[in-house]
């Protein structure tokens, strides 16, 4: 990654602690802010190329470079995004990936249930980092669509071999790194995006996050709830997504390779965010009700809401009560789901690593459960990975809002 000199003055507004981050971290933390200003040049440069074709054409060369590995007659940005993609870096190893794909699986429902009540939620807690999503209204509007989407990934890139050239991993990772090149595009071109205080839309340091609250992130909160990994375990589950990031725009530079090295770079995130606004009470809001709608059967009546209250332990448990409380989450008896559920769980586990072939065989099981899990979210309409032609932006923000209408009166 080549970055000029940091200057202070060219830092968004949004960068807290960054002394104290020196301190700790040292260059890295100048490394981490500076990235903030970043977007992902390879897939923007592409998607400006893409743009400038009729639509038709423009979905026909993307899909071609995507599906069939034909782009040699694509505008050259293209074919320079897609040469990087067929190049991958030396540090992916097959059996890494097999061996992180594996340790996801055998978390079942708790990993996406993780990825939902602590992952996004204590995501949600930023301001900064929930803007392009308030923008968009891809999760108020479209929110339990875009959740299942969000699993179907999740499935797809923690198959064994998914990450494979041609396959569903490789393919949802690259269609993804394309919709956020049109959003930021989008955003960055409007004159509402405030890039001062936010940074660039989608921005390298934010994408890092992502890849981190998808992976160390859940290593945390499911051992809280009473799963066990091996060291080799944690690292390989680090460097699969070490790889899916990669293949979703971020820089190596800013993709740790092992589970410490991720928890630093977490924990300095974490204290680098603004807190949550508005938009990020409403995106939480809208996370909980999804969890506490899902009413197709009868079934589903009864189990609604526990899983809300399960949502919100795991919430309590994993995040804390102070970003709990910021974020509107209620507390009450349901808090004590998750260390009840661990006098469950940790003993399996146990059991789990003293029986021969055990381990393959509740990660089977525990990637079919996922798998049905996903199947009956999306309700037979494959997910499409397409990019919003059109921002709601006033309307998105609540401080934004609320300036228009006094600027209209």
């Amino acid at each position: 990654m080549q970055l000029v000199p940091l200057v202070p003055e060219e830092l968004p507004s949004r960068v807290r602690n960054l002394e104290e981050m020196r301190r700790i971290h040292g260059a890295y933390a100048d490394l981490f802010v500076r990235c903030f200003m970043i977007g992902d040049p390879l897939a923007d440069a592409a998607v400006d190329a893409l743009e400038a074709l009729p639509r038709a054409e423009g979905r026909r060369v993307l899909d071609d470079a995507i599906e069939r590995g034909d782009y040699g007659t694509a505008p050259a940005a293209v074919r320079a995004l897609f040469e990087h993609l067929d190049a991958p870096p030396a540090w992916v190893d097959e059996h890494e990936l097999a061996l992180g794909a594996r340790t996801y699986q055998r978390t079942g429902l708790c990993g996406p249930m993780v990825l939902s009540a602590f992952s996004l939620m204590r995501g949600y807690h930023s301001a900064a980092a929930v803007k392009p999503l308030a923008f968009t209204g891809r999760l108020d509007q479209m929110a339990r669509r875009r959740l299942a989407e969000t699993g179907r990934f999740l499935f797809e890139v923690s198959q064994v071999g998914g990450l494979q050239r041609g396959r569903d991993g490789w393919k949802t990772s690259v269609r993804v790194r394309m919709v956020h090149a049109h959003v930021r595009r989008m955003l960055a071109r409007s004159d509402r995006w405030d890039a001062r205080a936010w940074g660039v839309p989608i921005n390298q340091a934010d994408m890092a996050a992502t890849s981190l609250s998808f992976s160390v992130s859940v290593l945390y909160a499911t051992r809280i709830m009473g799963f066990r990994y091996t060291t080799e375990e944690a690292d390989s589950f680090i460097r699969l997504w070490r790889y899916v990031g990669w293949l979703s725009g971020v820089d190596a530079a800013l993709l740790p390779s092992s589970e410490r090295e991720a928890m630093d770079v977490a924990h300095m995130i974490d204290d680098m965010q603004p807190g949550p606004d508005a938009d990020s009470l409403a995106l939480a809001r809208a996370l909980r009700e999804v969890t506490g709608s899902r009413k197709d059967r009868p079934i589903d009546q009864l189990i609604s809401p526990i899983l809300l209250r399960w949502h919100d332990a795991i919430t309590r448990a994993t995040a804390g009560d102070e970003k709990a409380d910021d974020l509107g989450v209620p507390d009450g008896w349901f808090r004590y789901l998750v260390p009840g559920g661990r006098l469950i769980i940790e003993p399996i586990e146990r059991a789990r690593e003293a029986i021969p072939g055990a381990t393959r065989l509740l990660s089977w099981v525990g990637n079919r459960s996922h798998a049905f899990a996903v199947r009956k979210e999306l309700g037979g309409r494959e997910p499409t990975f397409a990019p919003p032609r059109t921002i709601p932006f006033a309307d998105r923000f609540p401080i934004l809002a609320r300036a228009t209408a006094a600027s209209s009166g």
